[in-house]
C-alpha cells in the first residue's frame, strides 16, 4: 500500500517499526512492566489493526488504581463467563475479556444504548492496547479510567475499529501487508496456515468478518438465537 497508514483515523495511527522498537527499549518502568509485540498476544487483526503490540501496567501503576493482590473485585462487577467480567457504570457497559491463547485480559467499554460502539483502553503512543495478567487488575484499570475524563497518565479510550467498514478493511489489509513485509507473520488464527490463502486481502476479509461476528455475538441487546448465529458465523 502506498498510502500512509495514518490516513485512516487519528485514533488508529501507523507507527513506523523503528519508532516501535525505540518505544520497546525505552519505555517507562515506572508505568509499564512489559511491552509486548503483537505476535506475543493473540489479538484479532480486526481489533486495533494498526497497533503493533500491547503494554502491561507496572505493579506501581496498578496500585495507583486501587488494586491490591488480596483485594476482591468491586461488588458491581459480575462474572458473565470464565473469559468475561462486566459492570454497568453511569450508563456505560464496561467489560474485561480474556484472550484465548495467551490468557491476557483486555479492557473494553460501550454505551448501554449503543453496545456495538466498543472502545478499548489503550496507551496513547500508537493506540497500544492495555493488557493485564489477571482479571482483577483489568477491572481496576477499567474502573479508574472509565471515570477519568480526560484520561490521565497517557491512557485513553479509542474505538476498536476505524469508523467505516472501508477504513477498517483498508487498515486490516495494510496491517497484513506490513506484517508480511516486515517478516512478523500473521496473528495466530486459522484458517491462515499451510495450504490456506494467507494473502493480505484474505487476511483483511477474515479479520473484518470475524470481528463483526464476535462483536455481534457479545452484544447484550441480541437474543440468544441471534448470538448463536453470530458466533457460528465467526471463522474458526
Amino acid at each position: 500500500m502506498s498510502t500512509p497508514p495514518n490516513f485512516f483515523d487519528p485514533a488508529h495511527p501507523g507507527v513506523p517499526l523503528q519508532d516501535w522498537k525505540t518505544f520497546k527499549n525505552e519505555f517507562s518502568r515506572f508505568k509499564f512492566e512489559e511491552v509486548l509485540d503483537r505476535d506475543q498476544i493473540d489479538l484479532n487483526l480486526g481489533q486495533l489493526p494498526l497497533a503493533r503490540g500491547a503494554v502491561m501496567p507496572s505493579h506501581y501503576w496498578l496500585r495507583s488504581t486501587g488494586f491490591r493482590p488480596n483485594k476482591n473485585k468491586p461488588c458491581e462487577w459480575q462474572r458473565v463467563s470464565a473469559e468475561v467480567y462486566r459492570a454497568t457504570i453511569d450508563g456505560v457497559d464496561v467489560h474485561v475479556c480474556q484472550l484465548q491463547y495467551t490468557k491476557l485480559w483486555l479492557i473494553y467499554r460501550a454505551p448501554v444504548s449503543r453496545p456495538l460502539v466498543r472502545e478499548m483502553l489503550v496507551f496513547v503512543f500508537g493506540s497500544t492496547p492495555v493488557v493485564t495478567r489477571h482479571y482483577r487488575e483489568a477491572i481496576h484499570m477499567a474502573q479508574t479510567y472509565n471515570r477519568s475524563e480526560p484520561v490521565r497518565g497517557g491512557f485513553r479510550w479509542v474505538k476498536v475499529y476505524p469508523d467505516t467498514l472501508v477504513e477498517c478493511w483498508a487498515a486490516c489489509q495494510y496491517a497484513a501487508q506490513r506484517m508480511s513485509r516486515e517478516g512478523i507473520g500473521y496473528y495466530p488464527y486459522p484458517p491462515f496456515g499451510p495450504g490456506c490463502d494467507s494473502s493480505a486481502s484474505s487476511v483483511a476479509k477474515y479479520a473484518v468478518d470475524s470481528s463483526a461476528a464476535q462483536t455481534a455475538a457479545r452484544s447484550p441487546s441480541l437474543g440468544p438465537a441471534t448470538r448463536r448465529a453470530a458466533t457460528s458465523a465467526t471463522p474458526r
